[in-house]
């Protein structure tokens, strides 16, 4: 058994190259909302309370997320 096909392409569909590279390129990430932390000054130095701690543990995470999703737009216009 054969089969034979053919193939024709058309370019009956206009081709936009703006509207491809929209939907290829990685979109811009936004950056993190920085929860405030405040730091008391204290004789022995700074002193951090236990909930400003916490909202600096979270700035950070999502400071370090952040910066991976930037890393992962650099790379990919800087593949080769």
């Amino acid at each position: 058994m054969i089969f034979l096909t053919t193939c024709k392409t058309t370019n009956d569909i206009p081709i936009n190259i703006e509207d491809i590279l929209k939907n290829t390129v990685p979109p811009v990430p936004d950056p993190p909302i920085m929860l405030p932390v405040t730091f008391a000054d204290r004789e022995d130095g700074l002193w951090l309370s236990y909930a400003d701690y916490r909202n600096l543990e979270k700035n950070i995470i999502a400071m370090r997320e952040y910066i991976r999703k930037l890393e992962t737009i650099v790379d990919f216009y800087t593949e080769e």
